[in-house]
């Protein structure tokens, strides 16, 4: 795609991949992956999105995180439904059951139910997080581009593993499959460290370039990388 500035996504029910372009202004691209990637709809939003999440059956929510607002989508229009202002930034986010978590920079931020209802903040001597991801045991695994770190915690904020390597930098996406595997890019060391659910090193992808997003599709076991934040790459896995 010759879109730019795409640091968020994630794959619809229908299996189709949503973008969103971390630009003023922001929109979000809807993208059929079957076969050569197909733009099918470009809409542009009220602000500047930076990560998307398929949150229930037929809702999309969108970060806003300039103007500290979520956008609650639905999937099979991308007409907004509603709007919800948070007291904290929103940049990377992840929802599992009536649990919902933000990167706000300097801290996670999780609630419990309703956006609007039940905050928390995990206590974390670490900065510069961006994104998050929800394991399926609803741990809450983060990255911090400044401290080239990955760090799982638990809901009550204990920490479960710390990882930092010497080929890890800066480190802005992450995201974890259905077995808890987890897919980190370091955006300045052009990798991909696969770790497992206990935060050790599996394997290193190398020649990858300035990456700033990944997902991985459980289905097709296949790793969605963007590149430069507009090139999109795809890995295949064979599973074991």
């Amino acid at each position: 795609t010759n879109k730019s500035s795409i640091y968020g996504g994630d794959f619809l029910n229908n299996g189709k991949l949503l973008l969103a372009t971390y630009t003023i202004p922001g929109k979000l691209i809807l993208c059929s992956i079957e076969g050569v990637l197909t733009v099918l709809q470009e809409k542009e939003l009220p602000g500047s999105p930076r990560d998307v999440c398929c949150s229930r059956e037929n809702e999309v929510l969108v970060t806003l995180p300039f103007e500290n607002k979520v956008l609650q989508l639905d999937s099979d229009s991308l007409e907004i439904k509603g709007t919800v202002s948070l007291k904290c930034k929103c940049y990377g986010i992840a929802t599992s059951g009536n649990i919902t978590i933000f990167g706000t920079w300097d801290s996670v931020a999780m609630f419990s139910g309703a956006l609007e209802e039940r905050r928390c903040t995990l206590s974390s001597e670490i900065n510069s997080i961006y994104d998050v991801a929800l394991d399926d045991e609803n741990n809450v695994i983060y990255c911090s581009f400044s401290k080239h770190t990955v760090r799982k915690q638990d809901k009550a904020g204990n920490v479960l593993f710390s990882y930092t390597h010497e080929k890890l930098k800066s480190p802005y996406g992450l995201a974890v499959n259905r077995n808890g595997e987890i897919f980190v890019h370091g955006n300045k060391s052009n990798n991909i460290h696969i770790l497992s659910k206990n935060g050790k090193l599996l394997r290193i992808l190398e020649g990858v370039n300035h990456p700033t997003w990944v997902k991985y599709q459980d289905d097709t076991n296949r790793l969605f990388v963007m590149e430069d934040g507009k090139n999109l790459k795809v890995l295949e896995f064979i599973p074991s």
